[in-house]
């Protein structure tokens, strides 16, 4: 296969010129992107793909191209350039379903290959096996002569490598251009078949070709020949029957690094929302900049973003009979690699019309989470540790009761307490020592619902730690799950709720072991209004009882529970959602927590600990 030097100047014009003209690395990155696309693209065009060359051509493409790129972009207008490549259309599927090729455009065969291109150069069988996507050992069964191309068609024996995940069939067609003497490259035998596979979101079925023009014979569990591009080639020793070629292709460094982009095979709207990285809703901003006969470079401009972080203005590329520039979509996406400067569909069934009802619905029971604004580099983000003051925390009747006890069970009740309004209230205060000028918000569509997290200039990770230091693993991990982590900073909800006013609070040991204390802080309160408490009408007043309990660990002692902190964690699920608060919990300590819908008016006070 060859790529000439124009048509490599010509592919790297197809993306906006803001894109190269900011900073030295984004050309270098868009240079790699539209390598990747035009060799693509040749592959559509003529029948062979050269594996061990896509990531040269790449880095040939900056070294040749680098130069002549200012030149060209001041002669040239995007107007002015041609499509450098054709679609790929007229790809057809082999018996049963699998593969086959018929390129959609060919190259001239007697083209004057020049020091400008990259040129096929003759490998080993050995770089062959590595280099191949898939290798099969197959039965030919017959060929037909389709004008141009012979339709091959074998039975497949074994596998004996294969990156494809199941491509090929146990009966499969290939479909491979004639070569200028007209010969057939196989008949009746057994081979060994090396294959070259690319599959796309663009492709009306997969792509795939014998790498190199290999044909090995074989026979009776031994090697017969091999011929690479048409000429005879040596086997070695080690490769001399079946299972030792077998047995080095499955001990061999896989090679392949195939352009094959995995994406969503599935037709369910379930299955493309869950498994696409961005979801947003944007508008097609004007004409496509051509990257394909069939598809072209667009530029959208974000509506709503439901799932991942993209661009105010971003490009992707879209099928030109998908689109039409003004109106409003639902795109469904994923990168080719995580460093892209452009968007691909991530299925063949990504695109909706913004009013589409069904994609409402499913967004809507789906969590999705977005970046409004900015987020704290995560090199400014503060230990949590460093700024966790528990020292005055903590109500001083319950210190005094637990004064006969270990310091270290106090000091336990003190990082509890100083939790607390954190954990129910979501109430952290931003980190000293972060930066203010960032203004971020994370949102969490929950049920079609709008939830928003502040960021509070802490590293997740060392809150995580603090809270594990300090609760069992069961009681941190419903801690840690109220809160988001976004670009590793720990993002909290002001949940807003409140409790009912409590007057006084008395505390008893109920329970003290060597491993196990258990603390019943009985509480007086009353349901609506406030009034200084009165000893005397201490029976008057409604009253709950709560544990604390703190257990001994292999890591220490940890806190298994703590008063109404418990309320939170057992009986509310994703930040309120089931409308159930804690003291409708409280009060009906039977109600199922998920799937009961009732709500309360509640007393918007502090609650005391």
């Amino acid at each position: 296969m060859t790529v000439k030097t124009e048509d490599l100047i010509d592919a790297f014009g197809q993306i906006n010129d803001k894109i190269f003209m900011e900073t030295e690395k984004e050309l270098a990155d868009c240079f790699e992107e539209q390598a990747e696309l035009l060799i693509i693209s040749a592959a559509e065009k003529k029948q062979r793909i050269i594996r061990p060359y896509f990531t040269a051509a790449a880095v040939l493409a900056l070294v040749i191209a680098l130069p002549l790129l200012v030149t060209h972009f001041a002669n040239n207008t995007p107007a002015d350039i041609e499509p450098p490549y054709n679609s790929g259309e007229g790809f057809t599927e082999s018996v049963d379903g699998t593969v086959g090729t018929e390129p959609a455009e060919t190259v001239g065969e007697n083209e004057e290959e020049t020091g400008e291109e990259l040129c096929l150069t003759e490998m080993s069988i050995e770089d062959i096996i590595a280099e191949s996507d898939c290798i099969l050992r197959a039965e030919f069964i017959s060929s037909e002569d389709s004008g141009d191309h012979y339709n091959y068609t074998f039975s497949k024996i074994e596998i004996i490598k294969d990156t494809t995940g199941g491509a090929f069939g146990d009966v499969f067609e290939l479909s491979l251009k004639k070569n200028g003497d007209d010969k057939q490259m196989f008949s009746e035998g057994e081979y060994i078949i090396p294959l070259t596979y690319l599959d796309s979101v663009y492709f009306d079925s997969p792509y795939c070709d014998i790498t190199c023009d290999t044909v090995i014979s074989c026979g009776g569990g031994i090697i017969k020949s091999a011929f690479v591009g048409g000429s005879a080639v040596e086997i070695s020793e080690e490769l001399r029957t079946v299972n030792d070629f077998s047995r080095y292709a499955n001990s061999v460094e896989d090679r392949s690094s195939s352009l094959s982009m995995g994406y969503i095979t599935s037709t369910s709207l379930s299955d493309i929302t869950e498994q696409s990285d961005y979801i947003v809703k944007a508008v097609i901003d004007h004409e496509p900049l051509r990257s394909g006969e069939n598809r072209g470079m667009y530029t959208c401009n974000l509506v709503q973003c439901y799932k991942g972080e993209v661009e105010e203005t971003f490009e992707a590329v879209f099928m030109y009979d998908s689109v039409e520039v003004g109106k409003e979509y639902y795109f469904f996406l994923t990168k080719s690699d995580v460093n892209s400067v452009f968007y691909i569909i991530s299925s063949k069934n990504s695109i909706y019309s913004s009013d589409d009802t069904n994609v409402t619905d499913i967004l809507n029971h789906f969590s999705f989470i977005f970046l409004e604004g900015e987020s704290i580099p995560y090199d400014m983000l503060v230990d949590f540790n460093s700024e966790f003051d528990y020292s005055e925390s903590g109500d001083p009747d319950m210190i005094a009761l637990l004064s006969g006890l270990p310091a270290e069970i106090t000091d336990l009740y003190r990082q509890c307490s100083a939790f607390f309004p954190l954990i129910f209230y979501g109430a952290v205060p931003f980190a000293e020592a972060a930066p203010r000028e960032y203004s971020g918000t994370l949102c969490e569509m929950y049920m079609g619902n709008p939830v928003e997290y502040y960021q509070t200039g802490y590293n997740y990770d060392s809150f995580c730690q603090a809270v594990f230091n300090v609760f069992t693993e069961e009681r941190a991990q419903k801690i840690t799950d109220r809160f988001r982590v976004y670009n590793g900073g720990l993002w909290a909800r002001d949940t807003g709720w409140g409790g009912p006013a409590v007057y006084f609070a008395e505390y008893e040991i109920s329970s003290l072991t060597d491993t196990e204390i258990v603390i019943t802080r009985t509480e007086y309160y009353q349901s609506s209004g406030y009034e200084v408490f009165d000893p005397d009408k201490k029976d008057e007043y409604e009253k709950n009882d709560y544990e604390c309990k703190f257990v001994l660990t292999d890591k220490g002692w940890r806190a298994e529970r703590f008063f109404t902190l418990d309320l939170l964690l057992d009986y509310y699920v994703n930040n309120y959602a089931t409308g159930v608060t804690p003291e409708t919990a409280a009060e009906n300590p039977d109600m199922p927590n998920e799937d009961t819908e009732v709500t309360t008016e509640v007393d918007n006070e502090d609650m005391v600990v």
